[in-house]
């Protein structure tokens, strides 16, 4: 009995080689998704703190979900006053440190049911306990690398375009760059080389 072997790639392989380019590409294909201005200051969204969550977990402090509770809240008989309520728990679990996120969104838009009303809370509340932990070094660093801004580093500045400098390594010289995370792209978060 003979097993035929498709040489065409499955759907999975490919959505996985679509992954590993965007990964590969995040500098310059997807750094505009990552940070948005209020009031004229940068901060990073959704997707660019979820960026740093990996970071940290690749750098061994993964952040997990420890406990969740969620909520359909009715104040009264007006459904236009019903939300769902989430409040989640992260835990790093490197260093044991746990922390509470909350968040709300309504059930409903006039007469409408608000469908994934008990995701958004629940992912709102998600992102909450997760900031929480995050290093503001580390988010200076990341909003620094997708906006290709020069960042300044004691008495120097280190030039952050990381898109045209390519070819610096980062030999882990000084006590930052030891400790510092890298990007999905493989760069110190610190320097703005390749680590290695």
């Amino acid at each position: 009995m003979s097993v035929e072997v498709s040489k065409d790639p499955t759907i999975f392989e490919i959505a996985e080689r679509k992954d590993e380019m965007q990964i590969m590409n995040f500098d310059s294909s997807l750094k505009k998704d990552y940070v948005y201005e209020i009031q004229g200051k940068p901060v990073l969204s959704y997707v660019g703190l979820k960026h740093a969550v990996i970071l940290m977990a690749n750098n061994g402090n993964p952040l997990t979900v420890v406990s969740e509770k969620t909520e359909l809240i009715k104040p009264d008989e007006d459904r236009l006053t019903w939300f769902w309520d989430s409040t989640i728990v992260c835990k790093n679990s490197n260093t044991g440190l746990e922390t509470m996120g909350n968040a709300s969104a309504k059930a409903y838009q006039g007469n409408t049911f608000v469908e994934f009303a008990k995701r958004t809370a629940m992912s709102k509340a998600e992102r909450n306990a997760q900031r929480k932990q995050l290093p503001e070094q580390l988010l200076a660093n990341l909003i620094s690398e997708v906006r290709a801004e020069p960042k300044k580093t004691g008495s120097q500045t280190v030039k952050k375009d990381l898109l045209q400098d390519d070819e610096r390594v980062c030999k882990g010289d000084t006590p930052q760059c030891k400790v510092a995370p890298k990007s999905l792209g493989g760069k110190c978060m610190e320097c703005g080389g390749k680590k290695e």
